[in-house]
């Protein structure tokens, strides 16, 4: 693909002496989603976590932006517009819902950030209305949106999600990805790891596949659903989990 935001090139990451990924290729151009899968613990999580300090990258180039991203530090990521939406527990229970914004657009001032906020609420009106409460009081799914609220409050130009899909039921699964191919004909960009094949093959613009570590194949959603071998274990795979 061309005119990517993101590439990587001949990527090996691990923790420490622990080897996880070996020669990952793939591009993230504007405007489009692109989609991890594979099967769980192959290397889909350490691939964001590279791509934003947190793993060590032992080999390979990741560049952001047309320049070199491992020369940024990983706290000065979000001001260099990359924001990233973790799995599991992604927000801060005893703070209100706004204050958890807020800390999500840490980097930007407060004009704005009044700006990102009113776009969070116009996605998510009933995070407005539950401004004020604690985050612990909402539901898994309000949680889900919060989190994703705080990935945008900082206005950023490439978004990273991992699993963003965990632990929501099928509808709300559907409104996730409906938001973000909203923010996609917007212009804006998403790298997303996620262990739904059906969610990555209906909403993504491409997909990449993850085994042992490395890339195994990459194409396009209809691409993937005419390799049979690898639709039929990665069906069963989601299945049966």
């Amino acid at each position: 693909m061309t005119d990517a935001v993101l590439e990587v090139r001949g990527l090996a990451a691990g923790y420490g002496p622990v080897d996880v990924l070996q020669d990952v290729n793939l591009d993230v151009p504007a405007g489009k989603i692109v989609g991890i899968i594979g099967p769980n613990g192959t290397g889909k999580s350490t691939l964001l976590k590279t791509i934003i300090g947190i793993a060590d990258k032992q080999a390979g180039e990741i560049r952001y932006d047309g320049g070199p991203l491992e020369a940024v530090a990983p706290h000065n990521l979000i001001e260099r517009g990359i924001a990233y939406m973790p799995q599991g527990d992604r927000v801060f229970p005893d703070m209100t819902v706004k204050d958890n914004l807020r800390v999500g657009g840490y980097v930007v001032d407060d004009d704005r950030f009044q700006e990102a906020l009113a776009d969070v609420y116009d996605l998510y009106p009933v995070l407005e209305e539950k401004q004020d409460q604690k985050a612990s009081t909402l539901s898994g799914g309000q949680q889900t949106m919060l989190s994703f609220g705080m990935a945008l409050a900082n206005q950023p130009q490439l978004i990273l999600l991992d699993e963003p899909s965990a632990g929501l039921a099928p509808d709300l699964v559907d409104e996730l990805f409906a938001q973000i191919k909203r923010l996609r004909d917007t212009g804006m960009p998403f790298l997303v790891v996620e262990q739904s094949v059906r969610a990555l093959l209906d909403n993504c613009d491409y997909v990449y596949v993850i085994e042992g570590g490395t890339t195994v194949f990459d194409g396009t959603p209809g691409d993937l659903r005419g390799e049979e071998d690898l639709m039929r274990m990665y069906l069963a795979l989601e299945e049966n989990e």
